[in-house]
């Protein structure tokens, strides 16, 4: 029984820190009756979560858009996170309170997704041997520093960087040292890792699972290099090339298992990984990220400052960012505390200091040393900062060049994620090392602590005597300074293990309470008050109404809207989205009135323009050569596009963005013939000159039949009538009074097939971007299906992967019960 409780009094120790945190950052916006808003939420994720959940309560499948782009893919756009359970409490919240209570849930969730990466960290801690204040320390380092609570509008970055504690912790040993523990078998630990890989997988960020992977290969190496079998007293075979053997049979043993748990968990997701890697083969991301694009968000190295205080150059919840980009691509900050104790255990290490501990509490002598784990550490975090710093060094540019990969993502600052990891490791390990200083440590503790009280002072004085200096450095060098006190009055403080082992009792309320156990409480006190000053206001909220029906019954639009570039540009990042700030002093409620894309998908309005991540190669080709053509042909392209309504630029006295509209927009095209192209970049080039436009031309190689070469004769051709138009499905009729090719405004994808009169059609790629089929003269009723074979496929990976997992996990139990 008394071991009970302490079990339960260890875990609500370690799960009181976090929530708390979390509570404080996120329970307003919740309890407000709030929603995030700023930049993708509004742009990206309620747009993309609404059309899903309303394709499935229609019956479908959330395949295609038709909404937006001209129509786009939609589940296989990765970051819409279609199978990610979690994602499910969205659909069940818009059930209940529609798009404003679906919205509502995200800062909720972001929330959980903060504290599951914390608890993570803090049990990996565990495994690794760390004291419950270590566990906490780490926890709250990892969980809530600022790489993840900036960018916690990102829902897919956190909801992916929340599981890459876990699969680290489900890779590291329980015991140090055991026999056995890297083999090709799956054991229970495998079963883990196979769900914590596919639930990172399906949370929608491609780069950080990608980065995870590598971090898990790079730490299953270390654990494999470290444990042989004379860690644990084991005599090693003699010869000098024992220990080698030993260390690449470990190896190939840790990789060879993990291969088999990353094949399952492909399998498991490959209702969403297949149908994601057929759109990214034939999207604008298909061979490379451009290097401009690749590099533009490499870490600025003067954000290393803000390692040690948050805020130097500006905040943009205060509305004076200064620095370069944004703000959240370089937020590093893990706490003042955090970051002393990783570079006091990094510097330890590097001094060949080591300890070991016990990993299972009872003496056994297994034991890991520090020193070992905190070098890899080290270089782990000097790694992640080269990489990140991306083209302000030689090498990211260089690997860019050479090494797979490495071009297949942008912002090379996202790296630091390894970094955040590292720090947050050694920070755990170091707090349960720390000892009072000493000596030489004594002297220069207290200088130290000397000189952030001045630094505080300082700081202050400046404000009154040296206006000229940035406020903002004012702000975070007094924050820095009141910080670094309290840490080295900590440090000065800490007491040994055994001092007030016979405890105090305060008043009756707490009994045989130690004075080292009141110096814990006041390290994560003062943890959570540095983490929750330096991100309280990032994530501002919006009331619901926000997210509400805001044209639904006062509009009825027939064509598409269309957004030009430098209009939506404008908007975003002069207007409403600024880097600098988040206060513009806007109306946010007239955002919902601007039109942007992805937002009009909220009203289920129809939007030329298209805001994914991915796009297809052809559209995003289309959209820029639109931009460059001269207005004459610019209104045809618009005509085909079906746009019926243009937002203007923006001005003094227009400032309500009223749409525009214009005559000539179809979502229908005859043509009494077709010329064949064999290069799409020869039709870009054919459609951009006026004396081309009038014919229809054709993507296709060979050529299907000898009528493609009947002469062009101009015909009536009759009408079109659309009977029923859903998600992934169009069905119309058509009425002509010639053969010839009736050309759809949609985006022409792989995946659709049609159906005239009941026999299957070809579905032709016309005039660059869009579907046509042929059709002889008559009275015909055409279907047109998106169904694409990598979904279908991927649904029966899955299921028989499903039933593998199942099969093997009850093989495992009947086995284990025999034996």
């Amino acid at each position: 029984m008394k071991t009970g409780f302490q079990s339960l009094a260890k875990s609500i120790g370690l799960i009181l820190p976090l929530g708390t945190l979390g509570a404080l950052l996120f329970a307003p916006i919740v309890l407000e009756q709030k929603a995030l808003y700023w930049g993708t939420p509004a742009l990206q994720f309620v747009p993309w979560w609404k059309l899903s959940w309303e394709a499935i309560r229609g019956g479908e499948w959330p395949l295609w858009n038709p909404y937006l782009g001209m129509g786009a893919p939609l589940l296989a756009n990765y970051q819409s996170g279609v199978f990610y359970p979690p994602h499910w409490v969205y659909f069940l919240l818009y059930q209940f309170g529609g798009t404003p209570m679906m919205a509502w849930g995200m800062a909720l969730m972001v929330g959980l997704h903060l504290f599951w990466s914390g608890l993570g960290m803090a049990l990996l801690l565990r495994r690794l041997g760390g004291s419950q204040v270590s566990q906490q320390v780490g926890g709250l380092a990892f969980g809530f520093c600022g790489y993840l609570v900036s960018r916690a509008g990102f829902l897919s970055i956190n909801a992916t960087v929340a599981w890459l504690p876990w699969i680290i912790w489900s890779l590291t040993p329980s015991q140090v040292g055991e026999k056995g523990t890297f083999r090709w078998k799956f054991s229970k630990r495998s079963f883990i890792t196979v769900v914590l890989l596919s639930m990172q997988w399906l949370a929608g960020h491609a780069q950080l699972a990608w980065y995870t992977l590598i971090l898990a290969l790079l730490w299953l190496g270390f654990w494999a290099l470290v444990l042989l079998p004379s860690s644990h007293g084991d005599a090693l075979p003699e010869g000098w090339w024992a220990p080698i053997r030993m260390r690449l049979k470990n190896l190939g043993n840790a990789y060879g298992n993990f291969l088999l748990t990353m094949i399952l968990s492909a399998g498991l997701c490959a209702a969403q990984l297949l149908p994601t890697l057929e759109y990214l083969w034939i999207s604008q991301r298909g061979s490379a990220v451009d290097a401009g694009m690749a590099m533009t968000y490499s870490f600025w190295p003067w954000r290393l400052l803000t390692f040690l205080a948050a805020d130097v150059f500006g905040n943009p919840a205060s509305g004076d960012y200064w620095g370069y980009a944004n703000y959240w691509e370089d937020a590093v900050y893990l706490g003042l505390l955090p970051f002393v104790l990783a570079m006091y255990m990094g510097f330890r290490a590097l001094r060949k200091v080591s300890r070991k501990i016990d990993t299972e509490g009872d003496g056994s002598g297994k034991a890991l040393r520090f020193t070992q784990l905190s070098r890899f550490s080290w270089l782990l975090f000097l790694f992640a900062l080269i990489l990140a710093l991306g083209r302000n060094l030689p090498v990211f540019p260089w690997l860019y060049q050479h090494i797979p990969t490495f071009d297949l993502f942008q912002a090379p600052t996202r790296f630091m994620i390894w970094g955040e990891f590292a720090l947050s490791l050694m920070a755990g390990l170091a707090i349960d090392i720390i000892q009072r200083p000493a000596r030489r440590g004594l002297y220069w503790t207290r200088l130290a602590t000397a000189g952030a009280f001045s630094i505080f002072l300082g700081a202050g004085l400046t404000h009154q005597f040296l206006p000229e200096i940035h406020p903002t450095f004012i702000r975070s060098f007094m924050r820095l300074g009141w910080l670094g006190f309290a840490v080295g009055l900590l440090i000065l403080t800490n007491p040994s293990p055994d001092v007030g082992r016979p405890g105090i009792n305060l008043h009756g309320v707490l009994k045989h309470v130690s004075i080292k156990t009141l110096w814990n409480y006041a390290v994560i006190a003062l943890l959570i008050v540095d983490l929750y000053l330096a991100g309280k206001s990032l994530n501002p909220g919006i009331d619901l109404e926000f997210y509400a029906p805001y044209y639904r019954g006062r509009i009825n639009l027939e064509h598409r809207v269309f957004m030009p570039e430098s209009v939506e540009y404008a908007l975003k990042f002069e207007r409403y989205f600024r880097f600098d700030r988040f206060q513009t002093h806007e109306n946010w409620l007239d955002l919902r009135n601007s039109w942007l894309p992805n937002m009009s998908a909220l009203d289920l309005i129809a939007s030329a323009n298209n805001f994914d991540p991915i796009l297809p190669a052809h559209y995003a080709a289309w959209m820029e050569r639109l931009e460059a053509l001269p207005e004459d042909v610019r209104n045809v392209w618009l005509d085909w596009m079906d746009v019926g309504y243009v937002v203007p630029p923006i001005t003094q006295a227009n400032d309500t963005l009223e749409l525009t509209a214009r005559t000539g927009a179809q979502r229908f095209w005859w043509s009494s013939c077709a010329n064949f192209i064999p290069h799409e970049g020869m039709v870009l080039d054919l459609l951009s000159n006026p004396a081309s436009m009038p014919r229809l031309y054709l993507i296709e190689e060979p050529r299907q039949s000898a009528r493609d070469e009947a002469p062009c004769q101009p015909v009536e051709w009759g009408e079109v009538v659309i009977r029923e138009e859903t998600f992934n499905h169009l069905r119309f009729s058509v009425v002509t009074e010639a053969p010839g090719y009736l050309m759809i405004s949609d985006t022409w994808m792989p995946g659709w097939s049609a159906i005239v009169d009941g026999q299957a059609a070809h579905v032709y790629r016309a005039n660059f971007l869009f579907r046509a089929i042929y059709l002889e003269a008559g009275n015909h009723e055409v279907q047109m299906v998106y169904d694409p074979i990598a979904f279908r496929l991927g649904i029966w990976i899955s299921a028989l992967s499903l039933l593998s997992f199942v099969g093997l996990w009850f093989y495992r139990i009947l086995q284990g019960r025999r034996s």
